[in-house]
C-alpha cells in the first residue's frame, strides 16, 4: 500500500537527499506500507517525491532513538519533544 504523508519542507528535503532515512510517527500503521508519497505542507503544498519503506520499527522512544539517531536527520531534543507523553510507538 502507498500512503500520502504530509511532511514539512525541511524534513522532506532531508529525506529525499538521504540525510534523514527515518520518518517518525506517533501512530503505528494498521496496514503494511510499501511507499510514502511525500506531500510538503504549507506554504509549499506540493508532492515532492516518494520513498520506499524498508521496515517499520515499534518500541519505546528510547529504544527507537538509540537504533535510529545516526540517520535521524533531527536532534535528540526534537525527537523527545515530538514523542513527549508517548510510552511506546
Amino acid at each position: 500500500m502507498n500512503i500520502l504523508l504530509p511532511i514539512h519542507l525541511y524534513h522532506a528535503e532531508n529525506i529525499l537527499n538521504c540525510r534523514k532515512t527515518f520518518e517518525y510517527r506517533k501512530v503505528y500503521p494498521k496496514q503494511k506500507i510499501d511507499k510514502i508519497i511525500i506531500y510538503v505542507t504549507a506554504p509549499v503544498k506540493l508532492v515532492l517525491g516518494e520513498v520506499t519503506v524498508i521496515d517499520i520499527l515499534a518500541d519505546t522512544p528510547e529504544v527507537i532513538w538509540n537504533k535510529t539517531k545516526k540517520s535521524s536527520g533531527i536532534s535528540e531534543d526534537f525527537f523527545y519533544t515530538y514523542f513527549r507523553k508517548k510510552n511506546k510507538y
